[in-house]
């Protein structure tokens, strides 16, 4: 079976060092993820498979021998990588808020990729040509136009992802209808990750990120569930906030696909989702310092319904 294997960043140095020098240094808040750091390991995507549990969207569960692993997402023939690792880390994101944060937040499903990519594209004024997104041009949009969940919005059935969609989305720019309520989840503010300790903390910290780069991660998972890094792809991936120390001392991040799970193949690491794999830190740090990988730092969800006064009331 032949695996679709596109990509999809496109690498622009003048616009993400443009869009960074807009945006906070943030030493404090660097500080301070430092200062809690117990240098623990942390397998946050576990709080979005409970999530998918709890709201019966077992589609996105496949159940593997002993393990219960999340499906990825398949972007198709089309260079949507950018829009497919963003939607994926906003289910994270999600997840997160409610199990980690503890956040009054309601899931209601995963990101919506197709919407990703167009509003993606838009932002970095790439409507009308070819395929593909920047990073910085995926956090501006998160910032500026907002994000949205996989469902129906009136004429469109977003609930299953379409490549045509994703290519139509991608070329005229996302429908107003489903723009007017993608405004209501907007993300309040993102910093640059651009460093191997950076991409270290946030993993710690349940704070998912998209890594933009061209680096490339050929082979087959060894036995930590990891691949070494080869090649070079233009490509952009969900680092999902899980990262650990092997008993050697090996520190890997996980890295999430947007390719058919069997775009690889060899032993997972216990429950880590599809298609996945895990990367060594050094790696990564390589990777995010060309300098298109960024971190949000508050999402606007969705609220979890009150409770009826009779359920509080005597």
């Amino acid at each position: 079976m032949a695996i679709e294997r596109v990509f999809g960043w496109i690498k622009d140095p003048p616009g993400y060092q443009s869009y960074a020098a807009t945006l906070a240094a943030a030493d404090d808040f660097w500080e301070q993820l430092r200062a809690r750091d117990d240098g623990s390991d942390r397998y946050c995507y576990r709080a979005l498979r409970l999530c998918l549990e709890e709201a019966k969207l077992g589609g996105w569960l496949v159940r593997d021998g002993d393990w219960t692993r999340i499906r990825t997402y398949d972007q198709g023939n089309i260079g949507s990588c950018v829009g497919h690792a963003d939607a994926k880390r906003w289910a994270y994101m999600a997840a997160l808020d409610i199990y980690l944060r503890l956040e009054p937040e309601q899931f209601v499903g995963m990101g919506c990729p197709e919407v990703a990519y167009g509003l993606g594209r838009e932002c970095c004024g790439m409507l009308g040509r070819s395929d593909g997104c920047t990073g910085y041009g995926m956090a501006k949009a998160n910032t500026a136009l907002g994000s949205v969940a996989q469902a129906v919005y009136g004429a469109y059935d977003l609930r299953r992802y379409s490549v045509r969609t994703c290519y139509e989305f991608g070329l005229r720019g996302v429908p107003a209808e489903i723009k007017s309520i993608a405004r209501q989840h907007q993300y309040s503010l993102y910093l640059r990750v651009d460093t191997a300790e950076k991409a270290w903390l946030c993993a710690g910290a349940g704070l998912p990120f998209n890594q933009c780069a061209s680096l490339g991660w050929e082979g087959r998972r060894d036995d930590d569930g990891a691949i070494r890094q080869r090649g070079r792809w233009s490509h952009s991936m969900c680092c999902g906030a899980a990262r650990r120390t092997t008993k050697k001392g090996r520190k890997l991040i996980l890295i999430d696909q947007s390719w058919h799970p069997d775009w690889t193949s060899g032993p997972y690491w216990l429950d880590q989702p599809q298609g996945s794999f895990y990367a060594d830190l050094d790696a990564v740090g390589e990777a995010v310092s060309e300098g298109d990988s960024f971190v949000d730092l508050g999402f606007c969800g969705y609220n979890r319904p009150p409770v009826p006064k009779s359920f509080t009331e005597a």
